[in-house]
Order: structure tokens, then sequence, then C-alpha cells
């Protein structure tokens, strides 16, 4: 659909985790780094939704969306990351197998994965600062923006403008070079443990999280401050 309008950040290949963004120069704390227009937008489903995707979507409608469009869109949707052999897709496989030849049946599971991958639910925020609606515009894909990494102690937010349009945010100065990094969960999971942090990414995105918080020693959601006045300040675990 769009282009960027704005972009401080670029693309680059981590040698385990695929596409990453980096930061094209020193930012600030709440600056702008992306605006950038969907690639593609898939409307709410008026279809009854089948259990694969639980946010409003339908793999019906996602793939209708992808061979409506021009190759060009086609290929850069074909481009993110979408592993084919994982549960769900072996799930649409067993049930659309006895209805799409086998070609039409891997565009679906490919199509589908790369949303439920890589795609975000576009619910611009109301006046008053409100979440909105979820999935008020639909579910999009974003060349850029879709390709944030994960971290559990994000140095970015992101959200949707009025017209769709993803806003990736600063939340503290970011360095020429660094990673920019946004929270899956939206702040769902932040404050419960690694255990149950690491199992809710690896059920909905496949991945073992190893960020900064998750990695380091001891977690920090089970420790509390010394109670011992004569102690440097510090932890218990």
């Amino acid at each position: 659909m769009g282009e960027d309008t704005k972009s401080h950040a670029r693309l680059a290949t981590h040698e385990t985790r695929g596409k990453v963004l980096l930061a094209t120069q020193a930012l600030v704390s709440g600056q702008v780094v992306i605006k950038e227009e969907p690639l593609i937008l898939v409307p709410p489903t008026r279809r009854k939704t089948t259990g694969f995707f639980t946010d409003g979507m339908h793999e019906l409608d996602l793939v209708q969306a992808f061979v409506d469009e021009n190759q060009s869109i086609k290929d850069k949707i074909l481009e993110f990351h979408s592993p084919t052999d994982g549960i769900k897709a072996i799930a649409l496989r067993a049930r659309y197998h006895s209805v799409l030849s086998q070609e039409a049946l891997e565009v679906l599971v490919k199509v589908a994965m790369v949303f439920h991958f890589n795609s975000v639910g576009v619910n611009p925020a109301l006046g008053d600062g409100d979440a909105g609606k979820p999935l008020a515009m639909g579910s999009g894909l974003y060349s850029m923006a879709c390709r944030a990494s994960h971290s559990c102690s994000p140095n970015c937010c992101w959200y949707a403008s009025e017209d769709g349009a993803r806003i990736i945010r600063t939340l503290m100065p970011v360095a020429e070079g660094e990673e920019l990094t946004i929270d899956y969960s939206l702040e769902l999971i932040d404050r419960k443990p690694v255990h149950e942090r690491r199992a809710y990414l690896a059920n909905g995105w496949d991945f073992h999280c190893e960020c900064p918080r998750c990695s380091a020693f001891g977690d920090d959601t089970r420790k509390v401050h010394c109670a011992n006045g004569t102690c440097k300040p510090g932890h218990h675990l």
C-alpha cells in the first residue's frame, strides 16, 4: 500500500535472528524512529473464525487479500519470517487439504504463517488516550516496523496513527547502530517471572527469549530490597 514517510532505521541481518532494525543515527528519548504505511491491511473478518487466529482474522481473508495484491507487494510479503512446519501450519493443512489443490494449500499456509508471526492489529488510540477497539482497522504488515525484535525491556514502543500508519518511538536514548526493540506482549506479561514470559513468547512467536532482561543473572520479578540498613544498596533474590 504505502512506503516509509519517516525512518531513522535500517534493516540488517542477524546471524541467528534474521532481519533486525538498527538505528541509523543517535536518537533521543521520545523520538519518532519510523512512521510507515502498511504494506498490506486486511480488514476484520466477517466470517466465523476457525480458531487458528484469536484476534478476529480468518485465514481465507488473508490469502484473498494476498492474491489481490500486485506481484511486487506479494514478493515483499513472502520475504517475512514464516516457518511452515509448526503446529498451526500442520493444522491448516489438515483442515484444507481436501478442498484445495496442493499449490493453493501451500500459498494459504505460507501467507497465514506470515501474518501469524509478523502482523499487528491496527487499532489507533482514541482521543482520550484509550488504546481503542482491538483490530479496529484490521491486521497489518509493515515492511520495516514488523521486523523489530522483541525485548522484555525494549528501547522503543509502537502504535497506530489515526490513518493506520505504524509509528515506532524511542523510550530512551539509543546509540547509532543499536538494535531497536519493542515489546511483543504489549506489557501483558511484563511483571511475570522469566519462565512465564518465555513460555508466552514461545507459544505465540515460537522463539526462546534471550533479551538482556531474561538473560540477566537473577529474576527481577523475584527480588526484594535488602532490609538491613547496614548493607550496601542491593537486593535479595
